[in-house]
């Protein structure tokens, strides 16, 4: 059980790790986590190219969300896993975390090893970034 659970919680700082350093052409950040990782849970924001800001050095993730309008955040999650339920794709969900709606969760707690491999992980996330930017341009 040990080994699994260091797995999962692989998984989940790798994702963490992709949000902090996925950058666009113009080297903006495409996600912004909402909370440190806990475990396996890692909270988060895609950011639409029209939401991107230039960015600052040394800005932490609250930082980047303050200077986000989070009412135009909220809806990125509902029109994105619609997408992503209509073509079959991976099944995230969105919730409230504290004062930010409609943020991705991605548990990793039911995850088997030979199915989600930080390839895995990766693929969901050049996903949602490419239906975000198809979607909200």
């Amino acid at each position: 059980i040990e080994n699994r659970v260091d797995s999962l919680c692989a998984l989940a700082h790798h994702m963490s790790d992709r949000i902090s350093d996925t950058l666009d052409e113009e080297g903006r950040r495409v996600f912004v986590q909402v909370a440190p990782t806990s475990l396996t849970n890692v909270v988060f924001y895609t950011i639409p190219p029209s939401l991107r800001v230039a960015p600052v050095a040394g800005e932490t993730d609250a930082e980047l969300l303050a200077r986000l309008d989070l009412d135009e955040l909220a809806k990125v999650g509902p029109a994105v896993k619609s997408q992503m339920q209509r073509q079959g794709q991976a099944l995230i969900t969105y919730q409230p975390v504290k004062s930010f709606p409609n943020c991705w969760r991605m548990v990793f707690a039911g995850a088997k090893e030979d199915a989600m491999t930080t390839a895995t992980v990766d693929d969901i996330l050049s996903s949602m970034r490419g239906l975000t930017e198809d979607i909200f341009g």
